[in-house]
């Protein structure tokens, strides 16, 4: 009977160790993921503020050349059919010219995946994409990781900005 009760102790023993390092694991892994998500909303914002600091449209960027007259409404500024056009990120010279553009980028150790997205949204209610000009674009930052996955399913991190223009009215 004694070594029943110590086969039995031992059983018991074995299945709390089993309970702990599996929930060790868990944690272990959550941490992971935090830490690539933390990484990964790093990547989208530095992405985003580089975007940001771009000339609004082609139309619109006066270091290249002398605009004018300005453009004072929307229909002077680049048709969302023509977006994209840059040859990687690097190249690009205006915030129209992102769209499309993927890329891989690293930070702290972890390799990313980057796709960028701009499309024209409605000026006064940017939630509204309107598919014609406008002096509203949004940008949106998609960042994926191999390590980014939450039941087997990979995780895509999105970061959105509007960026408008302050249009000239008077001349």
């Amino acid at each position: 009977m004694q070594t029943l009760y110590a086969l039995l102790a031992m059983a018991l023993i074995a299945l709390l160790s089993f309970t702990v390092a599996q929930s060790q694991r868990g944690s272990q892994r959550r941490m992971a993921f935090n830490e690539v998500s933390t990484q990964a909303s790093g990547v989208a914002v530095d992405v985003i503020e580089y975007i940001s600091r771009m000339p609004f449209d082609v139309n619109t960027d006066t270091s290249k050349v002398h605009v004018w007259p300005p453009v004072t409404t929307a229909n002077g500024l680049t048709a969302e059919n023509n977006f994209g056009g840059c040859a990687s990120f690097s190249t690009c010279e205006s915030i129209e010219e992102f769209d499309g553009v993927s890329f891989n980028r690293e930070r702290d150790g972890f390799r990313f995946g980057v796709s960028i997205n701009v499309r024209y949204v409605d000026e006064d209610d940017p939630t509204i994409v309107t598919g014609s000009q406008t002096f509203a674009k949004e940008v949106t930052v998609s960042v994926t990781n191999p390590h980014m996955s939450l039941g087997g399913n990979p995780v895509t991190l999105q970061m959105r900005r509007v960026i408008t223009y302050d249009k000239v009215t008077d001349i």
